[in-house]
């Protein structure tokens, strides 16, 4: 673990499970009785993935250099192995399609402490930001325009509904990869003054191996679930 104060691991920990909690109306409100009475398995795998990502992170898995980018890389590999068992079987389509997806837009709140996190680690000099100004932090923008759309997304139009979500995917994506670049191993491509080591520690691991493909699973979701939704009506 770093040296940071026992506040900002606290808050690391704790921006990990408002991640996962904000997952439980999209399924307890789900169509689908099945779904709603399964849903603590939904929430009890993501609690013990992010255990796992934990033990990992705390036994310098992804402080091997020897390995590099394979270790990295390797939460991203288990993310669309799984979402090809969620999209590409029957059972798995039945239960990823029965999720409210109005409710599942709670999932976005999430930025909001993230964005909070990311700033308070970036001033301990642990983690380089996308944009220097705390201001122009692109996850507290868009934890905001999040509680907006939560509210006001019943009245949206499709085009609407899907500029939301890509915008989203496209930060995030941009994040992540930044994120990544920065980190002090054979692979690092900038920040060299302010390298990203809290990717490598716990509990600031857990971002990008939990945190991201949490919120990202959301975004894309709402996405396919709105296609078909639309596909159907016609």
């Amino acid at each position: 673990m770093l040296a940071l104060p026992t506040w900002l691991t606290i808050l690391g920990i704790v921006t990990v499970f408002i991640a996962i909690g904000l997952l439980i109306p999209g399924v307890t409100k789900s169509h689908s009785e099945r779904t709603r009475n399964k849903a603590h398995m939904a929430i009890l795998m993501w609690v013990l993935w992010s255990l796992f990502q934990s033990v990992l992170s705390l036994n310098r898995w992804y402080m091997n250099r020897n390995s590099g980018w394979v270790h990295f890389v390797f939460p991203w590999i288990f993310a669309l192995a799984f979402a090809c068992l969620l999209y590409f079987t029957p059972r798995g389509k039945r239960w990823v399609y029965s999720l409210n997806i109005h409710m599942l837009a709670w999932l976005q709140l999430a930025r909001l402490p993230l964005g909070w996190l990311l700033i308070a680690v970036n001033q301990e000099k642990q983690m380089p930001l996308l944009f220097h100004s705390p201001i122009l932090q692109p996850e507290i923008i868009l934890g905001v325009m999040a509680i907006v759309y939560v509210f006001v997304q019943k009245k949206m139009g499709k085009s609407a509904h899907f500029s939301f979500h890509v915008i989203l995917i496209l930060v995030s994506i941009a994040e992540i990869i930044f994120g990544y670049g920065a980190i002090p191993f054979s692979h690092q491509q900038w920040s060299y003054a302010n390298p990203n080591f809290a990717y490598q520690h716990f509990p600031f691991s857990l971002i990008p191996s939990v945190v991201y493909p949490l919120l990202l699973f959301g975004n894309f979701h709402s996405i396919l679930a709105l296609n078909k939704n639309a596909a159907q009506e016609h």
